[in-house]
């Protein structure tokens, strides 16, 4: 019957490859092998066409899809009884799937799966950047699936096969945006850094700095006076020394809300959310697109955002010798290893190499930006200290 599985009724559900399954041609015939079972079955042609779409997700009603014409019930109970799919699955069990939003942060794709309507409404805007449609024809593959589900008045967020996160309307954003930085830490190939990243013309700018050191809110300033922000929390490096930022919408904390002239309007139309650690955060989207092209690093500016001047206090920017913009971007990065690698080191230096490597110092926000400008121009004053 659909909406049946297991003991109980459920939603509609996703069904999805079993882990390590593989399909082959041999002689015009389709195989699949089903690594947990270590063996390997023949396909009709229906159940071949589709097997693309089950590597994604397809939502069905038990064993009916409710993708138009993909193929019959009896075809999806015949690959569900041979264990070639198997429903998504958290440690609370089958999850439910009302509508899924593949998310392509440019490490991995992610596949967003909402248990009812009103989850997608609620959450599914802030990644709508992010947002990759899988066409029919060639479906794209995923690298992870996220659960989003509802208990009472709870929603939660779940990896594929992990505990389920509960929380209220308010938090689940913020958590479903850590869920997909963990899956994109789970699939890494390359070094990932922890930086603001914007694009001026065909170089990018990355803005490193700890907790407060105000990157977020420096990073969406610039991205209204020229700069083209694509990030401000994450960007891969890669082996040639490119960088591409993951495009999550900026997090503006509360304290920048009234400092971003620029964006007012939109700060004051985003909604609130709360972060686990407390605080109150909005989203501003990125451009997804622009974010994912790779470019070559034209300027490195590490962030010292001082206290207790008065605005208006001149904000100055100083060299910082290449071992130390090294150094500085080792403590940002992560890779999955515990010691950097000779690789990973090569992809630092290429970097570095070409970049103007800088400190600022400031305190207003306004005359950091008019400087950073100047200097991004090739003000020749400013490749002094000042």
């Amino acid at each position: 019957m659909p909406g049946q599985w297991g003991e109980g009724t459920i939603a509609t559900q996703l069904l999805i490859s079993a882990d390590g399954n593989r399909l082959a041609w041999i002689g015009g015939q389709a195989y699949l092998f089903i690594e947990a079972q270590q063996s390997v079955c023949a396909l009709n042609s229906e159940a071949a066409a589709a097997w693309p779409r089950f590597e994604t997700g397809v939502v069905c009603d038990g064993v009916v899809p409710l993708v138009s014409g993909l193929c019959a019930p009896s075809v999806v109970g015949d690959l569900l009884s041979v264990g070639a799919i198997e429903p998504l699955l958290t440690e609370g069990g089958v999850a439910p799937v009302a509508s899924t939003q593949l998310v392509n942060t440019g490490a991995a794709r992610v596949l967003v799966c909402y248990g009812d309507a009103g989850l997608h409404d609620l959450i599914a805007a802030e990644f709508a950047h992010m947002a990759q449609s899988s066409p029919q024809s060639s479906p794209l593959p995923c690298d992870a699936y996220i659960s989003v589900q509802r208990s009472g008045d709870k929603l939660g967020v779940a990896l594929r096969g992990s505990p389920i996160e509960w929380a209220s309307a308010s938090e689940v954003v913020p958590l479903l945006k850590i869920a997909i930085t963990d899956a994109v830490l789970d699939n890494m190939d390359d070094l990932l850094l922890h930086v603001a990243l914007l694009h001026k013309g065909e170089r990018a700018i990355l803005l490193v700095g700890g907790p407060g050191a105000g990157k977020s809110t420096l990073a969406t300033a610039l991205g209204a006076k020229g700069f083209t922000l694509a990030g401000d929390d994450l960007a891969t490096l890669s082996p040639d020394g490119t960088v591409r930022a993951l495009p999550f919408p900026v997090t503006l904390k509360t304290g920048s809300w009234t400092l971003l002239k620029d964006r007012q309007v939109e700060i004051a139309a985003a909604a609130t959310h709360l972060r686990p650690d407390d605080r109150h955060v909005r989203y501003l989207a990125v451009d997804g697109e622009t974010a994912l092209k790779p470019r070559a690093v034209g300027w490195i500016v590490f962030l010292d955002r001082t206290e207790g001047h008065s605005p208006g206090h001149s904000p100055s920017v100083s060299p910082v010798t290449a071992p130390e913009t090294i150094s500085g971007l080792i403590g940002s990065a992560w890779s999955g290893e515990t010691a950097l690698t000779p690789e990973e080191f090569s992809a630092l230096a290429a970097c570095v190499d070409g970049a103007s490597c800088v400190r600022l110092r400031y305190c207003d926000l306004s005359m950091a930006v008019d400087l950073l400008q100047r200097f991004c121009d090739g003000a020749p004053a400013l490749r002094e200290p000042v």
